[in-house]
């Protein structure tokens, strides 16, 4: 079990250092609950863009959505 752990860690750490710091500022705050709107405005994006950000960590952590990647990155213990 631990070794499982591990290997989805590593892969996780792998694509979580993919992304860009534009994502990880997008993911960070759209894992604390704030709505795409205000990261928006926050980051001074378009909503459409702040989704486009979600949806490219989305895939490359390989989740659906925020609840799995807040799960993803908890289990990971990673910081983004």
């Amino acid at each position: 079990m631990w070794v499982i752990g591990w290997v989805q860690s590593r892969s996780v750490m792998v694509s979580i250092n993919r992304l860009t710091e534009r994502q990880r500022a997008v993911l960070r705050l759209a894992l604390k609950g704030v709505p795409n709107k205000l990261i928006g405005r926050e980051l001074g994006l378009s909503e459409g863009t702040v989704k486009s950000h979600l949806s490219a960590a989305f895939r490359l952590l390989d989740v659906r959505n925020r609840t799995e990647a807040l799960y993803v990155v908890a289990q990971s213990g990673l910081r983004i």
